[in-house]
């Protein structure tokens, strides 16, 4: 992507789980890997813009809070959570 400077890339970290569709040791991997992925591809001043979508749904934890999902056991962020 550094190869085309005149381009603006934006890379979306991977989505959330909730706490009832995974297991702490899967959850933080998937936290470890995210933040590689923001360490090693987020440099400041490049054409690369890391858009961190797992720490939004999150809010700094390791699963997709609750209150943002359709119901605990289902890992999709409900559409009344995101408009209001």
């Amino acid at each position: 992507m550094r190869e085309y400077p005149d381009t603006k890339f934006i890379v979306w970290t991977g989505a959330a789980l909730t706490r009832s569709k995974t297991n702490e040791e899967s959850a933080f991997r998937a936290r470890k890997f995210l933040n590689l992925v923001k360490e090693e591809g987020d440099e400041p001043n490049d054409n690369i813009y890391v858009w961190d979508f797992y720490e939004l749904e999150t809010e700094g934890g390791l699963y997709l809070l609750d209150e943002y999902a359709v119901k605990p056991s289902y890992s999709h962020v409900s559409k009344k959570k995101v408009h209001g």
